[in-house]
Formats: C-alpha cells, structure tokens, sequence
C-alpha cells in the first residue's frame, strides 16, 4: 500500500520533500512504509488532513502517527504517537480534524480532543449522549467523524448525526441534526457540511458562496437539503474541500463536482 501527497508543505507534513509546495502526487515513503508496519490482517486504515498535520492510524488501534506542525516526533513518520489513554477510554474507531484540534473517537463512545501538536498534555474527554433514549447506549455506535473550521460531525449507528462545537479554547456542547433518512457519512469543509444517506441521497448546508452545496445557487442553508441535482444517481461517499464538493457515484465510479467557480 502506498499513500500519494502532494500542496504545501510550509510545516513539513509531506515526509518525501524539504520543498514548500509539490505541484504533483508523489509517493511518501514514510508514511507508507507506516502503514504497511502496522496494517495487520487487513484491517481499516483511518487518516484525516488538517491545514498543517496528517494524522494516520489503524482501526481499534491505541496509536496514531503525527506529522507535521509542531509534531512531537519532529516529523519522523515512522514512529508513533503513543498514549496511555486507551486502557481508560478505548481503541480508535475513527480520526478527525478541525482548524485547531484532532479528535479521537473510541469504541466506547467517547470523543478525546488535542490541539494540534499538543499530544503531550492529556486530551479533553467528552462523553457522547444518546441520541435516542429508547436504545441501550451500547447498541449505539460511532460510525465516523468529520472535522470543520470550528466543529466536528459524528455520525452514529442509529442514522443520527451529532454536531460538536468547538470554540477558540476547547470543544464545547453537542447539538443533534438529522435529516428524513438515517446518515451514513459526513464531510465537512471550511463553512459548509456534506450529509450522505444510507440510500445514497446528499444533503447540503452552511455557506454557499462558492456554489459549494450543491443547490444551484449561492444562497446559504441553515438545516439540511437534499441535492436535487443528484436524484436518482446512488452516492456511496462524499468529501468536501475549502469550498467545493465532491461525490463518487456508483453507478459511473466516477467524481461529481458540485462547486462553482
């Protein structure tokens, strides 16, 4: 398995160059000797890219590496970042990232934040709510986790959604959303979020000054609409950008654009 990177490098978090921008994919050859160190009977690969870090790490692991902005392994890749939270909190299902912080989400339901190079102090904890009263919390999951500018989405295994704020110190209160079908994923851009149905239906909403919802205009969303344009063409994953989207069809596997230039 290898793992291709290319953009800005201002904070060396692409391992295979000491240039400040790659105009085209290259191999990281750290990174990707890592993942094949610890990537043991197949099992899921987790990543998440912030404005200055990459952050890589096994499902159910208890580790996860770190590289690039104020790393505390000085970018060496092919160590690892090791905690000893795990015992107390959990294994790893899911990695995310905001503008400031990294969120770690564990099999036992509990989301552990650190600012961004600061995996020496312990992590803020917080407890996940139950999104439905009437199921045991133990059948309700963490199924993934998106990063924002200033939150997190995580998705459960009931088709809920939960936002997490996160203000200029530390993450804050959790507000639910749901859209009329269960989410599978989420994906989060600078001002904007992606919602993916289990039906392969998108919502959209936030900021949409670039077109980046999906909606045929520029006009903002406050709750989640479903993008027409994709009817009846079954999505199976979504990404978002700074201020685009982008949606893999099944039916063509091929990339739908939904920004404006």
């Amino acid at each position: 398995m290898k793992l291709y990177s290319w953009g800005s490098n201002n904070f060396k978090q692409l391992s295979n160059t000491a240039a400040n921008f790659v105009k085209e994919p290259a191999a990281d050859t750290k990174i990707s000797q890592s993942f094949c160190d610890f990537q043991h009977k197949l099992e899921p690969i987790h990543y998440c890219i912030s404005w200055s870090n990459i952050y890589i790490s096994r499902f159910k692991s208890s580790y996860f590496i770190s590289q690039g902005y104020l790393s505390p392994l000085a970018g060496d890749a092919d160590e690892f970042v090791k905690h000893c939270w795990q015992a107390e909190h959990g294994r790893l299902v899911a990695l995310a990232s905001s503008w400031k912080h990294i969120c770690v989400a564990t099999d036992r339901n509990r989301l552990l934040f650190w600012k961004h190079g600061c995996f020496n102090s312990d992590p803020i904890l917080l407890e996940l709510p139950s999104s439905d009263s009437t199921l045991p919390e133990s059948n309700i999951e963490i199924r993934n986790v998106a990063g924002g500018e200033d939150n997190f989405i995580v998705v459960l295994s009931d088709g809920s959604g939960t936002i997490v704020r996160v203000t200029d110190d530390e993450p804050g209160q959790f507000e639910g959303i749901r859209i009329p079908e269960d989410v599978c994923q989420a994906a989060c851009g600078k001002e904007h979020t992606l919602l993916l149905a289990t039906t392969g239906n998108v919502y959209s909403y936030g900021l949409g000054s670039r077109g980046q919802l999906g909606h045929g205009s520029t006009d903002p969303e406050s709750l989640p609409q479903l993008i027409e344009a994709l009817e009846g063409i079954r999505i199976v994953s979504v990404a978002a950008g700074g201020w685009h989207s982008l949606a893999l069809s099944s039916i063509y596997s091929a990339l739908i654009f939904l920004s404006s230039t």
